[in-house]
């Protein structure tokens, strides 16, 4: 991987970034295969903007980014083309948040809108094949859900200097399927710190996050409920 980066005395910043990869069946270095990126920082009076020119993959894409204050918000907003040579793949976020005092605590609230054209509308696991947009983006980790419009809140709250309790729920607004996540974080000191939380996921009978049927092992694949605990330390 190549990076060049550029701070201009204004504060914008220029960025550049080429990855190589090989296929994995002849070994080889493929173009198809590679990314290539360009992305140019700029900060106004009235905002910070991005914008980002991108050969990913043998696809062509452009992306736009803008994030201001609106009184006491911060408003942010990402508009994403995946592929230039056809008119339904884009995927774009709108996101504010607030911070204020509490009960003479900092809390911190947000809420975000995300919509993604190469999702389903109707989730069927066995349409999610390779070679499909959908599938590809999974396996490479450029996305982590199925459907096409969700609904993402949170809000954390600093109970003490050294602990803060959060929550974070986010809906599947086609099938109504939910997945919250409450955490709880302590910090030691700097370089020491415990989290704890729990993870749910419900829904109805053939939703993303109450479960899907899978008809190829004839049965309902859902995301499990779980308990999560971490001590880490850096160094």
């Amino acid at each position: 991987m190549f990076h060049l980066q550029y701070l201009t005395q204004r504060g914008h910043d220029w960025q550049l970034v080429w990855v190589i990869r090989r296929d994995l069946i002849t070994g080889q270095s493929d173009a198809n295969e590679m990314t290539m990126a360009w992305k140019f920082h700029w900060v106004t009076m009235t905002g910070d903007y991005d914008l980002m020119l991108a050969r990913h993959y043998g696809q062509s894409m452009v992306g736009l980014g803008m994030a201001k204050n609106a009184g006491s918000l911060v408003i942010r907003a990402d508009l994403l083309s995946h592929d230039l040579s056809v008119q339904d793949d884009w995927l774009y976020l709108i996101n504010t948040d607030y911070t204020w005092d509490c009960f003479n605590k900092n809390c911190h609230f947000f809420i975000e809108y995300f919509h993604n054209e190469a999702g389903q509308k109707g989730i069927d696991l066995a349409t999610i094949l390779p070679g499909s947009k959908l599938y590809e983006r999974l396996n490479r980790g450029e996305l982590y859900v199925l459907g096409t419009d969700y609904l993402g809140l949170g809000l954390n709250t600093q109970l003490t200097a050294l602990s803060s309790v959060n929550l974070t729920v986010m809906w599947n607004l086609q099938d109504n399927s939910n997945f919250s996540i409450l955490g709880y974080l302590y910090e030691f000191q700097q370089n020491l710190q415990f989290q704890t939380g729990l993870m749910l996921s419900s829904g109805g009978a053939n939703t993303e996050f109450g479960g899907l049927y899978d008809s190829v092992n004839t049965d309902y694949q859902a995301s499990a409920s779980m308990v999560f605990a971490q001590l880490a330390y850096y160094f």
